[in-house]
């Protein structure tokens, strides 16, 4: 059997651009030289802007939260094995989770959604004294890990809870959901 590779979304987002002059106009496109204007959305593969974590306005929408998805796996899961058991269920949860993002990505609610590889391929950092040692193996000796994620730009709470359940019907399994946090002024 071919290797399955994780699920990787490169997201061509609707962003918007909101300029330094503080007027409060918006611009549909990502100009190319972004200067001191701030972007909803970066280049192609690039993490969120870090300036409005915890909410953003867009057009016609007061104010958005950005909230992430959490899903999990045994620890001793193997996308292959699995795949390989379920067969028609995993195809079928793949297509589903396909739709879901093509679906959030048309309403402009999805920042970005990834499947994770294996945790028998992760390795840890963590520090040491004054050294930083690097070992193999996820961090924490846990029953279930972390295995994909969704970021989702919402209009509140409940929406957010509504996507989850989407996923939760469709893999029975719960989903941890997380506000994304405002990083602290210092």
């Amino acid at each position: 059997m071919a290797a399955i590779t994780p699920m990787r979304y490169e997201l061509v987002y609707r962003g918007w651009c909101e300029t330094s002059g503080g007027d409060g106009r918006r611009s549909a496109a990502v100009p190319e030289n972004l200067g001191e204007s701030r972007c909803r959305r970066g280049a192609i593969g690039s993490d969120v802007s870090g300036e409005v974590l915890s909410g953003t306005r867009r057009p016609g929408r007061m104010f958005q939260m950005k909230y992430m998805l959490l899903t999990y796996a045994d620890a001793d899961f193997d996308v292959e094995s699995f795949a390989a058991e379920k067969g028609d269920w995993f195809k079928e949860m793949v297509t589903f989770m396909h739709d879901l993002n093509a679906g959030l990505m048309a309403s402009g609610e999805l920042v970005t959604a990834e499947g994770l590889a294996d945790a028998k391929d992760a390795w840890t950092v963590r520090p040491e004294g004054d050294d930083v040692v690097t070992t193999d193996g996820p961090f924490a000796e846990s029953k279930e890990l972390l295995a994909g994620f969704w970021i989702v730009d919402v209009a509140s709470q409940e929406r957010a809870e509504e996507i989850a359940g989407k996923i939760v019907r469709f893999v029975k399994a719960p989903i941890e959901i997380r506000a994304v946090g405002q990083a602290p002024e210092v």
